[in-house]
């Protein structure tokens, strides 16, 4: 039990003199003299020891009578600076991601087209696809499909799907073109590609309109990437430059382009040419995928 003598403590040190409404004493540290502090200050004070080190992140009720800090995740959708920047934070959430490296051709479905002496395979741990000399034009599709390629069901279709590969080994001097297509039927239905030249001209492939758009000429090695990216109605393919095998750390785009909204389900990789043979070996395809839906 303690004491006070108009506003002293009896032993003790008095209280400091507010200097405005709604303030409280607060100490300094052991033995100091305390100090009128606002409430508000106090209050923010005490909220940025405990999240003011992570941008975004505040305290939440956790629905068992306490409180609790938002995840990571929630915390860099509530430090975006505009509506543009939180829909971009949120759109990297749920995402499916996964790489091939073509150790097993498990799960991928090979054609060898109509080609004769076409073939694709998964050998040698990459995705091999051989087009024999014909001298005819082969096309991809659901209505002239004749080069060979191979296929990835992804089982249940997604909103938002990217998809890039590495290409191991393609020869400068040829006609034909490497494609890495994603589709929403395996058949039929819109079909977009980010497309690849032996002479280096890249292109955006679009099934639904019979477009090609070019985009730049690259110089090809055993690091030059190909991507594909398609999300809410807008596709978009890149190339790349990567080191050592590793994923491209920037992307240059080939062109993009507006489609219908669309459950992408089907990932293909394959080749189309017009008269020159040619053996093109690919590997680590890395995919991801968001806002599966079942349809």
């Amino acid at each position: 039990m303690s004491y006070v003598k108009n506003g002293t403590p009896i032993g003790g040190t008095a209280l400091p003199t507010a200097s405005g409404a709604g303030q409280v004493p607060v100490s300094t540290g052991a033995g100091s003299a305390y100090t009128a502090t606002s409430a508000g200050d106090v209050v923010d004070a005490a909220i940025a020891s405990v999240v003011g080190a992570v941008a975004g992140q505040a305290i939440v009720g956790d629905g068992l009578g306490g409180v609790t800090e938002t995840s990571a995740d929630v915390s860099a959708v509530l430090a975006a600076a505009n509506a543009a920047a939180a829909r971009s934070a949120i759109s990297a959430l749920g995402i499916t991601r996964a790489v091939y490296d073509f150790s097993s051709g498990t799960g991928w479905t090979a054609d060898n087209g109509t080609v004769p002496g076409a073939s694709a395979a998964v050998t040698g741990g990459v995705a091999r696809l051989i087009l024999p000399a014909t001298g005819g034009t082969y096309r991809h599709g659901p209505s002239n499909y004749a080069g060979p390629s191979l296929t990835r069901d992804l089982g249940t279709p997604a909103a938002t799907l990217d998809v890039a590969v590495r290409v191991v080994s393609l020869p400068a001097s040829g006609t034909s073109q490497l494609f890495l297509e994603i589709s929403e039927s395996a058949t039929a239905g819109t079909r977009i590609a980010a497309m690849l030249a032996q002479s280096g001209v890249t292109y955006c492939y679009r099934q639904d309109v019979n477009t090609y758009d070019a985009g730049p000429t690259i110089s090809i090695t055993t690091d030059t990437w190909i991507r594909i990216r398609a999300e809410y109605g807008t596709v978009q393919a890149f190339h790349g430059a990567g080191t050592a095998g590793a994923l491209p750390t920037s992307w240059t785009s080939i062109a993009a382009a507006t489609t219908r909204k669309v459950a992408w389900r089907y990932i293909a990789l394959g080749l189309v040419h017009a008269g020159s043979g040619v053996t093109v070996d690919a590997d680590d395809l890395t995919i991801a995928a968001q806002e599966l839906v079942s349809l």
